[in-house]
């Protein structure tokens, strides 16, 4: 357990080449809105936490496992411009792109790209660095 606790207190590493550690200024702890309209006319918005980081060197990208109370999702993130663009490997055209990425505040969005490129969003979150 002491190796793991090194490591998520560590530094930087070598191991994420420098032109793939998209999500360094990501680390840290972050205040999340969540917002969605599971139904139509029925618009929610949550309260949650965000943490996050995997990189795989053979493919160069990030593989990325989410999990809650009600879903587990594993996607693979490639960086596409300034946007970080995850890949939901178990569902036809589901993405979730980071973008607007600063020191101190992100966008997230859930969404699903039809094969003429519309963009439908399920769900969006914005993020503030707590501290």
């Amino acid at each position: 357990m002491d190796t793991f606790i090194d490591a998520l207190l560590s530094g930087k590493t070598d191991r994420i080449p420098d032109g793939y550690d998209w999500f360094a200024p990501l680390l840290g702890d972050w205040d999340c809105d969540y917002y969605d309209e599971p139904e139509p006319g029925r618009k929610r918005h949550v309260k949650c936490e965000w943490i996050f980081r995997m990189f795989n060197k053979v493919e160069h990208c990030y593989d990325v496992v989410y999990t809650c109370d009600h879903a587990m999702k594993r996607l693979c993130f490639t960086k596409q411009g300034d946007r970080l663009v995850g890949k939901v490997l178990s569902e036809e055209n589901a993405y979730w792109i980071f973008s607007d990425i600063t020191p101190d505040s992100f966008r997230w969005e859930n969404v699903r790209i039809k094969e003429n490129g519309e963009k439908f969003q399920l769900c969006k979150i914005f993020g503030k660095r707590i501290g």
